[in-house]
């Protein structure tokens, strides 16, 4: 979940999608419930810090890719194959979120999510 909420860019979450109908939370994303001692991962990051962050995060606990979120000298590129340290791929994630009819904003937060995720190389699909 930290990468998740390190990957997360929530002002664009929070006032493009969300409309600003939400109060702006410290971590988007928890495992439960709401604790005020949460590091607040990823706040104040562009996209490229971000990803950085949290590829250095995982690289230190041993994850690797088949093609990893960062090139050689640090820049973004598309990632693939998230692999756990264990030597196995990540397993397949889904984001649920309700849909577009019901919650336009729920549901481009949830595509856009869905997105950035996959972009880092971890397999996520939205529905």
């Amino acid at each position: 979940m930290l990468l998740v909420a390190d990957s997360i860019e929530e002002f664009l979450v929070i006032s493009e999608l969300a409309k600003q109908y939400q109060s702006k939370p410290r971590v988007i994303l928890r495992t439960a419930g709401y604790d005020s001692n949460t590091p607040a991962y990823g706040k104040g990051m562009d996209r490229k810090k971000r990803t950085q962050d949290a590829y250095a995060i995982l690289t230190a606990a041993g994850y690797t890719w088949k093609i990893p979120p960062l090139d050689a000298k640090g820049s973004l590129q598309k990632g693939k194959g998230l692999i756990a340290p264990d030597g196995k791929a990540v397993s397949h994630l889904t984001l649920i979120t309700p849909p577009a009819h019901y919650d336009t904003e729920a549901a481009a937060t949830g595509k856009t999510i869905q997105e950035w995720l996959s972009e880092f190389g971890i397999p996520v699909s939205w529905q």
